[in-house]
This record gives C-alpha cells, sequence and structure tokens, in this order.
C-alpha cells in the first residue's frame, strides 16, 4: 500500500493537493508535453496522496481535474491554458518534481515552492537563442548542398527570423503568426543579401533558415497523443502544426512574389 493512503486530509491540504496537481500539469501542457503524460502525473500524484478516484480530462487548452477522498469529499479544478511553447528544459524539471512527489521524496508545500520558480524560470538570453537558431539554419543550409557562403546567408536570415518573431510574440502569441513573420522576413533577408550582393543559392539559404521553424516535434507529439487514445487533442495538434506550415509556406510565398 502506499504509504500516504491512510492519511486523512484537512480541506486546506486537499486545497493544496489540488492546486499543485493541477500547477504542474498545466506547466507540462503549457511547455510542450503529450496530454497522456499531463493526465498521467494527476492521476499517479493524486492516488499517491490518498485520493480515491482521480478524474482528468485534458486538452492542449484547457485542464480538468476532479478528485474524490475516500472520506466522500469531492475538490475539483478547471485550468486554462492560454500559452503554448516547446521549452524541454522546463519539462524535465515539471516531471522530476512529478517524480519526487509520486515517491514520497517531497512535500507538497516543497513542490508547490518549485513550482513557482519553474514558472518565473527566463528562457535563455536573446542572443543566446538568436545564435542558436542562426546556426542550426546554417547547417542546415550546408545539409542539403549548400557551401560556406549559403552557411553564412542562412546563419544572418536564421537570426533576423528568430529576432522578428521574438519581436511579434510580444504583440501576438499566435504561432501561426509568429510562423507566417519569421518565414517572411527570412526569404527577405536571403533574397536581398543573395540577389543584391552576394553570389549563392537562394533557395538553399531560405530552406535552411525556415527548417528550425519547422513544427516537427509538435506533430511528433499529435501523434503520440493518438496512439494513446486522445483523438481530440491529437487531431487538434495535428492541425495546428499542419496550419503552422502553411503559414510558413505563405511567409515565404509572399516575400518571393509580391515584394
Amino acid at each position: 500500500m502506499d504509504q500516504f493512503e491512510t492519511k486523512q486530509f484537512s480541506e486546506s491540504e486537499m486545497n493544496l493537493l489540488l492546486s499543485v496537481i493541477t500547477e504542474v500539469s498545466s506547466i507540462t501542457l503549457e511547455n510542450g508535453g503529450e496530454v497522456s503524460r499531463a493526465e498521467e502525473m494527476c492521476e499517479r500524484i493524486g492516488m499517491n496522496y490518498g485520493a480515491a478516484s482521480v478524474n482528468v480530462f485534458a486538452i492542449p487548452t484547457a485542464l480538468c481535474i476532479a478528485l474524490e477522498f475516500p472520506n466522500g469529499i469531492r475538490n475539483a479544478n478547471i485550468c486554462r491554458v492560454k500559452k503554448r511553447t516547446i521549452r524541454l528544459n522546463i519539462l524535465d524539471q515539471a516531471n522530476t518534481i512529478s517524480r519526487q512527489l509520486t515517491e514520497g521524496r517531497i512535500s507538497l508545500e516543497t513542490a508547490q515552492c518549485q513550482l513557482k520558480q519553474l514558472r518565473k524560470k527566463e528562457p535563455i538570453s536573446m542572443a543566446k537563442a538568436m545564435i542558436c537558431a542562426g546556426g542550426s539554419a546554417g547547417f542546415f543550409a550546408m545539409l542539403y548542398g549548400g557551401g560556406k557562403i549559403e552557411f553564412v546567408c542562412a546563419l544572418l536570415a536564421g537570426m533576423c527570423a528568430h529576432l522578428a518573431m521574438h519581436i511579434i510574440g510580444k504583440i501576438d502569441s499566435s504561432q501561426l503568426i509568429k510562423a507566417l513573420v519569421g518565414s517572411f522576413c527570412s526569404a527577405i533577408i536571403a533574397h536581398i543579401l543573395i540577389g543584391k550582393y552576394i553570389l549563392a543559392d537562394e533557395s538553399l539559404v531560405i530552406i535552411g533558415a525556415i527548417m528550425p521553424m519547422l513544427p516537427g516535434l509538435a506533430v511528433t507529439t499529435a501523434i503520440r497523443d493518438m496512439m494513446h487514445g486522445d483523438l481530440v487533442s491529437g487531431n487538434a495538434k495535428l492541425f495546428e502544426g499542419i496550419m503552422t506550415a502553411c503559414a510558413i509556406a505563405a511567409g515565404v510565398f509572399m516575400a518571393l512574389n509580391f515584394l
């Protein structure tokens, strides 16, 4: 039997348990985790802390949790997931906190403090993000047959695209808009550099610059959700991935044909 099964919780402790479960699951959904992973976190933590039943319904934009305890008391919560991104380091730390809770190595109060700190954790600096984006774009250009000139052009285009996506993200958090703006800027930079100043393969530069924007991980997560039976979440994520790819194509098309 689990070590928490016989413990009698007060109302404040039950509310704390529900709050911690909601927080760790919402962080998982916000940072690229699968719906099945978030639901499993809720169930494992709730059952190990003495809940008689844990009912969870999660989709990419919302999370509904209902706990029932052996004394008949029920507690429920609904959480809206407004922003979604991919931050695997945050996802890994949320998983670690979940495992520690399940194994009884940390208390609910400690977990709540760690989750609050996790929410406040800043992403990597803008300079590092631009270097990573530019470097990946440059190497993608070389992977598809480009040389040193294509590498440099794709690096510059990738950095400018990431900067544009960061700026537009402060105005509109929609992934579609950011993908549209990012691909548009990368194609414009490539067209200006190669068309007027540098002799290089423009198509390879554009391909390298837009490759880091493609929603490969999102589509993989969608397929994993569908394989776990979460058809609503899987199809929603898959459609979002397809629309993101279309937005990237539209941005390049507009840059090359209307300017």
